[in-house]
């Protein structure tokens, strides 16, 4: 777990003795501390008869793009020529043959 509101920073004011304390602490995931940009009180937003201040978190939610490959259009493909082509493919790499060694496979790759 991982601190997300800075350490040292008071959140409750006791009502007897009037002093600062820090009874609460904002915890988080470290995948969840990389989305917070801050993590702070507000003291300017204390309301009359609280003891706590309010603690404001921003979390980034923005989404990251990703970029996509185009991907084929099958259903698009000439197939008459496409098969014509490959056929042409084939016959120039010769008859199928074993691969007697590692080295002639790498080659034939």
């Amino acid at each position: 777990m991982t601190q997300l509101l800075p350490k040292n920073i008071p959140t409750l004011q006791a009502s007897s003795s009037r002093n600062w304390t820090r009874p609460d602490n904002v915890f988080g995931t470290e995948v969840t501390a990389e989305q917070v940009t801050s993590c702070e009180t507000s003291p300017q937003d204390h309301r009359p008869n609280t003891d706590h201040l309010p603690i404001l978190t921003q979390i980034d939610l923005s989404v990251l793009a990703l970029s996509t490959t185009p991907s084929w259009n099958y259903r698009a493909v000439n197939w008459v020529k496409f098969n014509r082509r490959l056929k042409e493919e084939l016959e120039a790499l010769g008859p199928p043959r074993v691969l007697e060694s590692e080295t002639e496979f790498q080659a034939s790759a």
